[in-house]
């Protein structure tokens, strides 16, 4: 076997043998010590003669016997001038003794060794060196004797000089670099894990934590995007890497920040995995102007969509207003003439004027609708009681029999300045809305309630019934979607419209079992543009 391939304890050991046999090789055959064949020794000897411990053999008695190149180089003494000297030439204590103890455990057993505190070794010129120590117990040729192992601890430091100036330069630009650099061993058993003290100051936890706690970075990550970082994993195990996601990460106070993170797999010359090596940095910033990029953009064609309607509103409007005002004329005549004939005892022809009557009334109010949406008149404000307002626009609604109409908006509500024609059918649109949603046979019930702050004021409509599904929730304020049979999808529009003329904005929460809510947000002081009495624009 070769030493390269034996386990690290065995290697220890084949490493204090060599030594020993070029300490006891080195010797003078006239001492009577062993002799180990220089010829069939070669590469040991080779081998330890370059090597930085040094071996020094002494007998019981402390004397020592022999030393190899190393020893002689660390002690600035050659061997021949050490033979046969006591150990404390070479090492001492603080007080200047000899820093070795040679004691029979018992009467007729062997001997120990002991090295004591504080120990030192001494060079030839009198300087003082600072050192680690083994020792073994040996016998050589009959003789008990000690193995005395020795490093030059400033020896090993100018050594070891550059490989920590190296370290201390990658510490210091995987450290300061403005991401999170880690590595999480892959190797049968092993736990090894690194990440950069980056990690506190993106997600507050320190590093100490996180290195403690292997999964916390999985308990960290948002629930949606788990299942997208094991799904990128297991891919690039399978691929051999890279990895790359994007995932959303709570920080220790439950902010939500956005990582990338890349990270490659090293492999040892087998192939098989050693360790998990990437970078992780912010991106939560980038994301957001992304979003806002993705809003401006959505609002852009929202608002050249509504203008489009608005245009198309305003044209069908005016070309259906003036027939539509003819035919209701019409009507009126023939249902006059009606009821002066025979023809007003027929009950089939009460039932089709009911139908006409019935069906004008709901062309009318459509094209009301459309010229209310086209012609997003700019408020005109004055102070407006929201609770007698909710009164008044309870009293003009077509409530089901099984709905109740609930006002609790009270007494002490803030007087707000609204456009009172514009905000009453606001509540008449949110209120007759919330009525028809609420299923026949469920006791129903409609309540408008309100809130204030020192900055706004919140007028919420709520209901009981089924709730808004979740796939059309979103779209409920865009102009001609409607989920009713016969909607024109211009009411909540309207509603959406003239609240943003007000300075104010509108959230709608549903479910299913809970029913749906609509808050009214307002702010308390005067929009500037309608104060001024100029148009209001959409932010």
């Amino acid at each position: 076997m070769r030493e390269r391939e034996l386990p690290e304890d065995l290697a220890d050991a084949f490493g204090v043998l060599s030594s020993m046999a070029f300490a006891l090789h080195s010797l003078d055959p006239e001492l009577h010590q062993i002799v180990v064949p220089a010829a069939t020794h070669t590469d040991e000897r080779s081998r330890v003669g370059e090597a930085t411990e040094g071996v020094v053999v002494i007998d019981d008695a402390g004397r020592i016997t022999g030393m190899n190149d190393a020893a002689q180089r660390i002690f600035g003494v050659a061997q021949a001038e050490a033979i046969d000297q006591d150990v404390g030439l070479l090492l001492g204590d603080q007080t200047g003794e000899s820093a070795v103890r040679i004691t029979r455990r018992g009467q007729g057993h062997a001997k120990t060794l002991s090295i004591a505190p504080g120990v030192h070794g001494r060079r030839k010129d009198g300087q003082k060196i600072a050192l680690e120590i083994k020792t073994t117990a040996l016998v050589v040729d009959g003789v008990p004797s000690f193995c005395v192992i020795v490093h030059d601890l400033g020896e090993r430091r100018k050594l070891e000089e550059p490989a920590r100036k190296a370290e201390a330069r990658y510490r210091a630009l995987v450290e300061q670099i403005p991401a999170v650099t880690f590595m999480a061993a892959l190797d049968e058993g092993g736990n090894e894990m690194y990440v950069s003290p980056q990690i506190e100051s993106l997600l507050g936890f320190s590093q100490a934590e996180w290195l403690s706690d292997p999964i916390l970075w999985f308990k960290q990550l948002h629930p949606d995007d788990q299942a997208i970082w094991n799904a990128e994993f297991a891919r690039g195990i399978a691929a051999g890497g890279p990895f790359r996601a994007e995932c959303r990460v709570f920080t220790r106070d439950r902010r939500l920040v956005w990582l990338h993170g890349e990270a490659r797999l090293v492999r040892d010359d087998r192939g098989r995995p050693l360790f998990l090596q990437g970078i992780a940095f912010d991106i939560t910033e980038s994301k957001r102007a992304l979003e806002q990029i993705r809003d401006a953009q959505a609002a852009k064609i929202r608002n050249e969509r509504l203008a489009a309607v608005g245009q198309l509103a305003a044209s069908i409007g005016h070309d259906i207003r003036n027939p539509l005002g003819a035919v209701m004329n019409a009507f009126y005549f023939v249902t006059k003439k009606v009821k002066a004939s025979p023809l007003h005892d027929d009950p089939r022809m009460q039932k089709f004027l009911d139908i006409i009557q019935k069906e004008l009334k709901a062309a009318t109010g459509i094209v009301s609708d459309l010229l209310d949406f086209a012609r997003e008149r700019a408020p005109s404000l004055v102070a407006c009681p929201i609770g007698p307002l909710v009164d008044d626009a309870f009293s003009i609604i077509p409530t089901p029999a099984h709905v109740r109409l609930v006002n609790d908006v009270p007494d002490s509500f803030p007087i707000p300045d609204l456009d009172k024609d514009q905000f009453r059918q606001v509540i008449v649109n949110l209120v007759q809305n919330a009525a028809e949603a609420i299923p026949a046979g469920r006791d129903g019930w409609v309540r408008v309630a309100g809130a204030a702050t020192d900055s706004e004021l919140t007028l919420s409509v709520s209901d009981n019934g089924s709730g808004i599904p979740a796939e059309i929730v979103d779209k409920v304020f865009e102009p001609l979607f409607t989920s009713k049979v016969k909607g024109t999808g211009l009411g909540l529009s309207i509603v959406s419209n003239t609240i943003v003329r007000h300075g104010g904005t509108i959230q709608v929460e549903t479910s299913s079992d809970k029913g749906t809510t609509f808050h009214v947000r307002l702010p308390r002081a005067r929009p500037p543009a309608a104060a001024a009495g100029g148009p209001v624009t959409r932010p």
